[in-house]
């Protein structure tokens, strides 16, 4: 087995899925292979991770390699773009190859049909679930919350906005916590989806805290954020002069995100408002959601600015790389010590974050997504 480090592609992605500290340990127990200048924007060079202990290969040479390794396992941060399906190795020899990284397949057919077609391998980072929590998938989302914020006040006219924040779990407290730090004092309501009363008492004497937090289903969701709306064009704001950010990070686990917010919301927003679309990695959570990039980040919504961009944290680097390191390290350096079968069989954790294996859809909501054949994990490695 060996371990291969790919440079990211994705417009403004500039993570990276491994450190060379990472590779210092990983070098200990199996081959490592990062591709040229993949931990360039996160401040690393090749000769770090030369140093490290990794081999240092183009792209082409990274193809290569694959192809003559039994068991490569390819990592990476964001899902594999069309350019990067080559990576899609089932494993040779008796062996299997996989691909580590954030999938977010339900919203991705396409990538989906490929990994199925090509009988390979998805470990989905944001599917690692530890105790309940999703360690990998929380870190990201933290700083995905504080980008969304950083990437409104960049992009609003001068003025403080009232903010709204659709989901409130990890990324929309990080985002409220960056508000905070801002300066002002700004309205902030906080709309989450079916938390139940002991989940929604918790939030209560958070600091900093939201003004209104209103917990609510799917079904009355339309009522309740009329009325958030109505709530922060009102008061001391004033009527139709204060913009309105929403953020939205609303979460369904191996399934697309939730179409919370209507076109026909939009005439209710002020002027100069916006919508930064968190979900957008899982399809978005409007009914007009589209993805936008780090280099275009704004579509116009009948002059609401819309911002979805599926890779947030991939343009703060130096902060987001280290936190997606400390989080992943554990699980790479296990398959590194037992092999990549071995590692499932033993850590639920690993082997539950497996969306497709050796072709087949192990997971459950992305089978129901597609309408395709579910095969349990267990089953396929007893």
């Amino acid at each position: 087995m060996s371990i291969l480090v790919l440079k990211e592609i994705k417009n403004g992605e500039k993570r990276v899925a491994a450190t060379p500290a990472d590779v210092s340990l990983l070098s200990t127990l199996t081959r490592v292979y990062v591709e040229k200048d993949a931990g360039k924007e996160s401040g690393f060079s090749d000769d770090d991770y030369g140093d490290a202990g990794a081999d240092i290969h183009s792209r082409e040479q990274m193809r290569e390699v694959m192809l003559s390794i039994a068991e490569p396992i390819v990592i990476k941060v964001k899902e594999l773009l069309p350019p990067e399906y080559d990576f899609l190795h089932s494993g040779s020899g008796g062996q299997t190859g996989a691909v580590m990284g954030f999938g977010h397949l339900a919203s991705n057919r396409e990538l989906t049909m490929m990994t199925v077609a090509r009988k390979a391998t998805y470990l989905s980072l944001e599917d690692i679930v530890v105790n309940g929590k999703r360690p990998v998938l929380a870190n990201m989302s933290e700083v995905a919350g504080e980008e969304a914020v950083r990437l409104a006040k960049k992009h609003l006219p001068e003025g403080s906005p009232a903010y709204i924040l659709i989901g409130y779990g990890t990324a929309g407290r990080a985002a409220h916590r960056a508000i905070a730090t801002s300066g002002s004092v700004p309205l902030v309501c906080a709309l989450d989806i079916s938390v139940g009363l002991d989940k929604l008492n918790s939030f209560f004497g958070l600091s900093p805290a939201p003004s209104l937090l209103t917990s609510c289903t799917l079904e009355n969701f339309d009522t309740e954020i009329r009325t958030a709306i109505r709530n922060c064009r009102g008061g001391h704001y004033g009527a139709r002069e204060t913009p309105i950010v929403m953020i939205l990070s609303p979460y369904i686990p191996e399934s697309t995100a939730p179409k919370m917010i209507r076109r026909s919301i939009i005439p209710m927003l002020p002027r100069g408002s916006a919508i930064v679309d968190i979900s957008i990695d899982q399809g978005g959570a409007c009914e007009f959601s589209r993805a936008t990039s780090h280099d275009e980040p704004i579509a116009d919504i009948n002059g609401v600015s819309y911002i979805g961009i599926p890779n947030l944290p991939g343009g703060a680097p130096l902060r987001a790389t280290p936190m997606l390191s400390m989080t992943t390290r554990p699980f790479i350096l296990e398959i590194a010590r037992k092999g990549f079968v071995q590692a499932l069989r033993d850590n639920e954790s690993l082997r539950n974050a497996v969306s497709v294996y050796q072709g087949k859809v192990t997971s459950r909501g992305l089978a129901k997504t597609f309408g395709l054949e579910h095969a349990p994990i267990a089953s396929l490695l007893a």
